[in-house]
């Protein structure tokens, strides 16, 4: 497998659930506009909320699954044909999970406000400080009607899993289920960001065999 992409998806892992067969019956499309263009992809459980991110490549897609216990990445192939998806088991590599996660102080909420600004509209903003009267940051969200929520919010900033639980509590005061169809982050120098999702019902299945293929990933420094 080409060590350049192996690099570039260390940052799209996801973990293993005490399983070694994952299902996941959607495939979420994200549309990143930012000046330019960037489509990202997860499959998604609907019922365990668990996400398998993807890169697409040369017409199919490529991710890893963290298996944190044998300290292992399984690689995966994805293909596609008539809209079925077919997984395709290539390698794992070791690897020296980080056990010292960041964890975002998801009490300290003060700075984060969302308003209801429409049926399917809220307005978010983020302060530097729940003294400040200028936000940093402000979200503009429209939200569908749908069969599971799932309300994920990437800003570059560390409130961005804040942002996304907050806006999730609130929205569930109103009933279930949304998802958010598409956003706007506005920083405060006027940079925009603008995220467009579409939801497609997949049925992607992940086996991973008892038989692994394992390598071992060498750092660039490595003679």
């Amino acid at each position: 497998m080409n060590k350049k992409f192996l690099l570039l998806l260390f940052c799209f892992i996801s973990e293993i659930v005490n399983s070694q067969e994952l299902s996941f019956d959607y495939l979420i499309e994200s549309t990143r506009i930012s000046g330019e263009k960037y489509t990202g992809f997860q499959f998604y459980n609907s019922k365990t909320q668990q996400v398998f991110s993807v890169r697409k490549h040369n017409q199919k897609f490529i991710g890893s699954l963290s298996d944190v216990e044998r300290k292992l990445l399984h690689y995966f192939y994805i293909y596609e044909k008539d809209g079925k998806y077919n997984a395709v088991y290539s390698d794992s590599y070791t690897y020296n999970p980080v056990l010292t996660v960041l964890k975002e102080n998801i009490e300290s909420t003060n700075n984060i406000e969302v308003n209801k600004i429409g049926d399917l509209n809220y307005d978010i903003n983020v302060f530097k400080s729940n003294r400040s009267k200028k936000s940093k940051i402000s979200v503009d969200v429209t939200l569908e009607k749908s069969a599971f929520s799932f309300f994920e919010i990437f800003i570059d900033s560390p409130e961005s899993l804040s942002i996304s639980e907050k806006l999730e509590k609130k929205v569930n005061e109103y009933g279930c289920c949304y998802w958010i169809a598409k956003y706007k982050v506005i920083y405060r120098k006027n940079n925009e960001v603008s995220v467009i999702n579409s939801f497609n019902k997949a049925d992607l299945k992940l086996i991973i065999p008892n038989k692994l293929n394992i390598k071992h990933l060498q750092s660039s420094n490595s003679q």
